[in-house]
């Protein structure tokens, strides 16, 4: 009668390091999804990319995307399917006073 708890834990990193001085830089985003918070992984998204500082206030981007998934059906794993990607992203930042506003384009072929 009633539906029963699932509990996921979904952790992400998501991180843009510059590369010394230079307007080039490299981007992570990891996203593991794990059964009752710690559990078996139920799903894995890896999306490294190159970045590049256009101006102090637009940032663009391009990488790969590797996802990971487990089909599952009445609680059992039923298979396994990967996905791989190419995306593009264009950020742009503005601030307001002390508020700092960000918008972010993302495309995924």
């Amino acid at each position: 009668l009633f539906p029963r708890h699932q509990t996921v834990g979904w952790y992400v990193y998501n991180g843009d390091h510059p590369l010394g001085s230079s307007r080039w830089g490299i981007h992570f985003d990891i996203q593991p999804r794990f059964e009752n918070m710690t559990g078996d992984i139920r799903q894995f998204l890896f999306r490294p990319a190159v970045t590049y500082q256009v101006s102090p206030r637009v940032l663009v981007t391009a990488g790969y995307a590797f996802r990971n998934d487990w089909l599952m059906q009445e609680d059992r794993r039923t298979d396994r399917v990967n996905e791989h990607r190419l995306h593009q992203q264009i950020r742009f930042a503005q601030g307001a006073g002390s508020w700092r506003l960000q918008h972010r384009g993302w495309v995924e072929q």
